[in-house]
């Protein structure tokens, strides 16, 4: 007999968080995570059930960075597996504005960077 294996489903958001000098903020995954280490990455994070994908965004960069953000427009949404295809991530990316220049690092991040454009 064979076991199913237990899937699940999650939904993302990040965001291209310009700050008010028009620099692009991005972070450096930290080098012990399993998924993608040391890799740059927009800052977002996972919804919680019943809550709207810009309430979560905002949400997340306010307990995970320390930042306020305004969000703008989505720019694109993706899906991927995870976890010998048992995970299945919905990804919303988004435009969005901080409000201020002052942010924590996050415990999964080793840098934050700004790009210039």
């Amino acid at each position: 007999m064979t076991t199913a294996k237990m899937q699940t489903q999650e939904i993302t958001v990040c965001a291209f968080i310009y700050n008010p000098q028009n620099q692009l903020l991005i972070g450096k995954r930290a080098a012990h995570l399993s998924f993608l280490p040391n890799k740059y990455e927009l800052l977002g994070g996972h919804i919680e059930f019943g809550e709207t994908l810009q309430k979560g965004l905002i949400r997340e960069l306010k307990e995970e960075m320390g930042i306020d953000i305004i969000v703008e427009n989505p720019f694109y949404a993706f899906t991927y597996l995870l976890k010998n295809n048992t995970r299945h991530a919905v990804e919303i990316d988004f435009f969005a504005r901080m409000k201020d220049k002052t942010s924590n690092l996050s415990l999964t991040l080793t840098s934050i960077q700004t790009i210039s454009g």
